[in-house]
């Protein structure tokens, strides 16, 4: 038995060692501060002028090129026009600003924030390890990762010199996909298939009652009345344009959850239950209690259960998540986060 116990703990500390070296092995992503003192249309100046247009207006050309159906196109020439009509501020002002300064037309930005909505391929895993610490990942998945990893980024929300919320993006985006409120939640989004995405998408614009999902999530971050259990009620009741998954994370005891949604409410929310023994939960692109379409899910079930809930800490996470197939060709890039211990959060861009 004590032989035992020694193999374990060589192997244990192999693995370490191992998750140590891939995290060595990518690149921590910059981090930026952006003021929301700052007039919406230049608050995102310094970064469009640090990084310029090109590499953006070269993604942006393969992704209609490969991925917008041609009825598409007019419709959002057509947003972009009527900016304000369609996307609420700071928003607008905020997608103004990025084209002004990246020298990218309008209609460009402006689709670019709406095609994450459509083909972001996740993987999100919460969990509850043994001393109640709630931890959140995730990989973000995407098919023109050559080009995302050079426009990714960390930004700390800030007003009166104090930060509000972080969140990891993409050069011109103006809503979040992976964020943190600190001392309060965490929050990813992964995609949810239900088909005729793009038809779905600017259907529902052009209603002008639905919010895009990235949009919401940036709004959840910065109420400051926002905790835990209405953040879940808002994510699970605002009119979204397209269907989705949100994995919230907050700083307490069971405090954690996968949200199901279509555009109009909630079809699920699945909460972590540590007295049943489920600490943990993995969302990757598929409504949990259906069959899952790839690897991912299953993958990341059994190494979450083979690391135990004791083991369970941002490095072994993260080992996790660099482990083919839950870590992608396509996986730009990998994030960890704990709401009760702020200064963790980190995101690394991949290059699997």
């Amino acid at each position: 038995a004590t032989s035992n116990m020694a193999a374990r703990m060589i192997i244990g500390i192999l693995c370490i060692c191992t998750i140590f070296a891939e995290i060595s092995a990518d690149d921590p992503t910059p981090r930026y501060k952006v003021s929301l003192d700052d007039d919406p249309e230049v608050r995102w100046k310094d970064i469009s002028l640090k990084y310029g247009g090109e590499t953006l207006r070269e993604m942006v050309a393969a992704v209609i090129r490969d991925m917008v159906p041609a009825f598409a196109v007019p419709l959002i020439e057509e947003i972009a026009d009527h900016l304000e009509d369609f996307i609420a501020e700071p928003y607008a002002s905020e997608i103004r600003g990025f084209s002004k300064y990246l020298n990218v037309s309008l209609g460009d930005i402006v689709l670019g924030n709406l095609m994450y909505e459509i083909v972001a391929y996740c993987t999100s895993i919460v969990a509850q390890n043994e001393d109640g610490t709630i931890w959140h990942a995730r990989n973000l998945d995407f098919p023109y990762s050559e080009y995302l990893r050079n426009l990714t980024y960390m930004v700390d929300f800030t007003k009166d010199n104090k930060t509000l919320y972080t969140a990891t993006t993409f050069l011109s985006y103006v809503g979040v996909l992976t964020g943190q409120k600190p001392g309060a939640f965490t929050i990813s989004l992964d995609e949810r298939h239900e088909g005729a995405a793009w038809i779905n998408v600017l259907a529902a614009l052009f209603e002008k009652n639905s919010s895009p999902v990235s949009f919401l999530i940036r709004e959840v971050l910065g109420d400051p009345l926002l905790n835990y259990t209405s953040a879940v009620d808002k994510l699970a009741s605002t009119h979204l344009i397209a269907p989705t998954y949100l994995i919230i994370a907050g700083t307490k005891p069971d405090e954690g959850a996968i949200i199901t949604r279509d555009r109009l409410k909630a079809v699920d929310v699945w909460s972590l239950n540590c007295t049943a023994g489920h600490w943990f939960e993995v969302e990757t692109n598929y409504d949990h209690w259906e069959p899952a379409g790839d690897g991912r899910r299953d993958v990341a079930n059994k190494l979450m259960t083979k690391i135990g809930q004791k083991n369970i800490n941002g490095t072994t996470m993260y080992g996790l998540l660099s482990t083919p197939p839950v870590e992608q060709k396509s996986t730009v890039y990998t994030t960890v986060m704990t709401a009760a211990h702020p200064s963790i959060y980190s995101s690394y861009i991949r290059y699997p």
